[in-house]
């Protein structure tokens, strides 16, 4: 019998302050590669009405603080490797560019 390792949520945070709301950043423990595209994926379809951006994090980072967040993305994030851009798919309704 097979046996693989599950990412699990560890973290859901959105920003309180006005206008960041649309920012979604969501803590997993990684399983496999390629979970935190789907977890990335899966979280957007879920949050749709509420966000237009989802970032995926590590678990060791705690997304509650904005410092461990940016270092995070400074040092962690490629573009080449880790950014998706969904074009023409509708995001949150109250977005002030739709």
């Amino acid at each position: 019998m097979f046996s693989r390792q599950v990412s699990a949520a560890v973290d859901l945070y959105t920003d309180p302050a006005p206008g960041i709301g649309f920012t979604v950043h969501l803590s997993i423990r990684k399983g496999r590669i390629g979970e935190p595209k789907l977890a990335m994926m899966r979280a957007y379809i879920a949050l749709q009405d509420f966000c237009n951006h989802v970032f995926v994090y590590d678990d060791d980072v705690n997304i509650q603080d904005p410092n461990e967040r940016n270092w995070a993305l400074t040092h962690r994030f490629l573009p080449t490797r880790d950014l998706i851009i969904i074009p023409n798919v509708v995001g949150m309704a109250l977005e002030p560019r739709a």
